[in-house]
């Protein structure tokens, strides 16, 4: 458990030894080994100077795609490419690059380069995007926020969570907050949306990921002053999908599913997701066992369902798997019909 100070200090820390270049193709050599090296210009501090960088797996990958290099199986392969036409390959690339004046950012860690960026991207970094969603879960107050299961590194996510408040006592406490997840090297938008968390065993929904309300920003021809507007009513948006997705929780209970359909469902839902039959089979069979823990093993229903896909969740190493599953859950929810005061909050999503 952490607060938004200490997420604060998670992204700082990571910060600490990265460094982003702005460097023209026409400067640039691959010397083979996945090193890059490039030529700064001198100014009044220095002369010309000659830096070179390692490349890590998704910097190189990313390096290929940029210059327009072939399969990346093939190339990354000493094998199939020999060493000497790989760098050969890449060299010639660039050169075609610098006669089309193109530059890159080149973001490092260390003596590493973790990315190889257009020039047009936009760099909004973990600390800043953390600043922004604390400056704007100030606007409930004083409510007690807290963090749970952060990860900060190339790629920042976590769950920002009022635990004071709680939507149903029965379900193992429903708190309310917002999953926020962002990306430094080029492989996501900076995103807010709700979330809803179950405290007794950690499990997560990730939910409105991809509403008509949702807020994606893309490290793209934004302002510091349009993100913050927008971090800003991402929040205030995103806690009233949380509540959204607790009403369809408890609502979810409700929900039966003829034993014969269980297990098709899962697939449906599997396939759409592209989980493999292994984790599918885990799916149903914590699904059964949910249902089993309430006395209702020939009675599942939607609820079992959705827990069953968040226990899934927690069992991946992999985060951006996790997160994924946990995005299922919360499109699963949006199936659910339930009684808001004197009107029905209908499924919004089509039939999978």
């Amino acid at each position: 458990m952490n607060t938004l100070d200490d997420l604060k200090r998670m992204a700082s820390d990571y910060s600490e030894d990265c460094m982003d270049f702005r460097v023209a193709a026409v400067d640039m050599e691959y010397r083979g080994e996945r090193i890059i090296s490039y030529r700064t210009p001198a100014n009044l501090f220095h002369g010309e100077a000659l830096w070179q960088l390692g490349l890590n797996d998704y910097a190189y990958g990313q390096l290929n795609e940029r210059i327009g290099g072939p399969n990346l199986r093939w190339i990354a392969s000493p094998d199939k490419c020999p060493p000497d036409l790989e760098r050969t390959i890449f060299n010639r690339l660039l050169t075609k690059e610098a006669e089309d004046n193109r530059e890159y950012l080149l973001r490092a860690k260390g003596d590493s380069a973790r990315a190889v960026l257009s020039s047009d991207y936009t760099v909004f970094d973990n600390s800043q995007f953390v600043d922004l969603v604390a400056r704007g879960m100030d606007s409930v107050g004083d409510t007690l926020v807290q963090v749970f299961r952060p990860s900060v590194g190339d790629r920042l996510r976590s769950y920002i969570l009022l635990p004071e408040i709680t939507f149903n006592k029965d379900y193992g406490g429903l708190h309310p907050g917002v999953y926020i997840r962002n990306s430094e090297i080029g492989d996501g938008a900076a995103r807010v949306t709700g979330g809803l968390y179950r405290a007794v065993c950690s499990n997560g929904v990730v939910y409105g990921w991809d509403a008509d309300t949702a807020v994606i920003l893309r490290h793209r021809y934004y302002n510091t002053g349009m993100i913050a507007a927008m971090v800003s009513a991402a929040i205030a948006e995103g806690l009233r999908l949380s509540e959204e997705a607790a009403l369809r929780f408890v609502a979810s209970e409700s929900v039966h599913i003829e034993k014969k359909s269980l297990r098709p469902l899962i697939d449906k839902w599997a396939e759409k997701y592209g989980l493999s039959r292994p984790v599918a089979d885990e799916w149903a069979g914590m699904t059964v066992g949910n249902a089993g823990e309430f006395g209702r093993v020939n009675d599942p229903r939607m609820m079992d369902v959705v827990n069953g896909a968040t226990y899934l969740a927690q069992r991946q190493e992999d985060e951006t798997f996790a997160e994924a599953i946990e995005r299922m859950a919360g499109e699963i929810l949006q199936g659910v019909a339930v009684n808001v005061g004197d009107h029905i909050l209908q499924s919004n999503i089509a039939e999978v």
